[in-house]
């Protein structure tokens, strides 16, 4: 939902599922991850518009300086914007799941 400034919703989006995690990509558009894909999400002329899609197999989601970190539980990934992994950037091989972002 996007509220104005006195928190009345102007603007709603429906997606297919429950939304796990969001991150800001800029000032008018978000990643949420919603069950396995990402979804886009943006504000034009002050309504949500959903925008390009991707499915990950791994389940938080951060952003910095244009690259998506992803995280498994027990590892983190670097993938680009349009879904491309990079590069696994870190793994925890202890064998404890340490969670999602």
């Amino acid at each position: 939902m996007l509220l104005n400034a006195q928190y009345n919703i102007v603007s709603d989006c429906h997606v297919s599922g429950c939304a796990r995690n969001i991150c800001q990509i800029t000032c008018s558009e978000v990643a949420v991850i919603i069950g396995s894909d990402v979804q886009f999400i943006s504000v034009r002329n002050g309504q949500l518009i959903t925008g390009r899609k991707f499915q990950l197999p791994h389940g938080g989601i951060a952003h910095h300086h244009g690259k998506l970190h992803i995280t498994s539980g027990s590892a983190l990934y670097h993938y680009t914007l349009t879904g491309t992994l990079v590069k696994k950037l870190y793994e925890d091989t202890g064998g404890c799941d340490r969670g999602n972002v």
